[in-house]
């Protein structure tokens, strides 16, 4: 987690990116972000209402509560819609998000960068 982390956050500082945007189960992922201290804001998107609290504990975290889909790509477009809708992101910016989904071999986890809007 913690080289995923920091790939999140070196992306995000090169980039100029606004916020990083993790997918979570467990807050594990968000968590070794905020250890980071790269003064972006992280909103923490999670289904687990007890991770969202904890999550509430951490530097820079704003946790969220939306529902995953078994297909990671929809996942990721619902959790884009949540931090548009709450105004935390404007078309034109970019983001950096960080998901990391169940497969039929284990976990694959992944970072990359989005322009809201686009």
């Amino acid at each position: 987690r913690s080289a995923l982390a920091d790939a999140a956050v070196s992306m995000a500082l090169s980039t100029k990116a606004v916020a990083i945007v993790v997918l979570t189960e467990s807050g594990k992922t968000a968590e070794a972000v905020s250890h980071l201290r790269s003064n972006l804001p992280i909103f923490a998107l999670t289904e687990s209402p007890t991770v969202q609290r904890q999550l509430q504990l951490f530097h820079a975290v704003v946790p969220l509560i939306t529902k995953f889909d078994r297909v990671p790509e929809v996942s990721i477009e619902t959790a884009l819609n949540v931090v548009r809708k709450q105004k935390l992101v404007k078309n034109g910016e970019k983001i950096v998000i960080i998901s990391d989904t169940k497969t039929v071999k284990g976990r694959a986890h992944a970072v990359h960068i989005r322009t809201i809007g686009e």
